[in-house]
């Protein structure tokens, strides 16, 4: 898979890559994720401002939270990155043992996410209401449902 491809396809993730960049085409793939993740995560933020309906007072209590969660969820991207790349790397070449490895990575990933959407669910729900935390949820799961299908439309299947 070229490598501007893998750009595009990790971007739409919203991750963060883990590695620094070793070759100069790297060096390109890593501005192009940077500058579309940027687009990804400011888009994200208009859509959930717009649905999430926030009073002022209410505004001044959510965005540091989502702040906060957003660099959480950028640094649990790190792993998601890096389970890609593997996969893509080795993809010709895949051992059980990588494979196994690859989807224990997948696995923490997905755990790590849950467990960040309950801790922020409820720190939203404290500063303002369960009701305002369960929708920032259901937005925030839309959105990266989204994301999750682009990224896996653009990952070949194991062989």
């Amino acid at each position: 898979m070229p490598r501007i491809c893998l750009a595009l396809l990790l971007a739409g993730a919203s991750l963060f890559a883990a590695a620094p960049p070793a070759t100069p085409l790297d060096d390109q793939v890593e501005a192009e994720i940077r500058l579309l993740r940027g687009d990804v995560q400011a888009g994200s933020r208009m859509v959930i401002n717009d649905n999430m309906a926030l009073t002022p007072q209410e505004a001044v209590a959510f965005w540091p939270i989502y702040d906060d969660y957003e660099v959480k969820s950028a640094k649990l991207g790190d792993a998601r990155v890096a389970a890609i790349r593997s996969y893509l790397d080795n993809y010709d070449q895949m051992t059980p043992e990588l494979t196994q490895a690859i989807a224990d990575k997948v696995f923490s990933f997905q755990a790590d996410r849950i467990k960040l959407a309950r801790t922020t669910y409820k720190k939203v729900a404290k500063a303002l209401t369960p009701k305002m935390a369960a929708r920032f949820l259901q937005i925030d799961a839309a959105l990266r449902s989204i994301i999750d299908l682009q990224v896996q439309a653009g990952l070949p299947l194991f062989k």
